[in-house]
């Protein structure tokens, strides 16, 4: 990866053009854009649904997000 793109600055300048689930999908990339990414996202998002996206096996059907298998738990640190 170039230089440029692990300075903040320019990350948060690249995001800002970026759409909602483009930028979910940035913040997978690296630890690098990561914080930057989510950082513009939070800023920006209208609404849940471009996370809902990204998480793998996950559909929609009748407006109701179903999972062909069970989602792992999570707990917050």
């Amino acid at each position: 990866m170039h230089h440029a793109l692990c300075i903040e600055e320019i990350l948060h300048t690249i995001f800002a053009l970026c759409t909602d689930v483009d930028l979910a999908k940035a913040a997978t990339v690296s630890k690098t854009w990561r914080d930057p990414a989510l950082d513009t996202l939070w800023r920006t998002l209208p609404s849940y649904k471009p996370l809902l996206d990204i998480i793998p096996g996950l559909k929609c059907e009748a407006n109701v997000y179903v999972s062909p298998t069970p989602l792992q738990s999570f707990t917050p640190t």
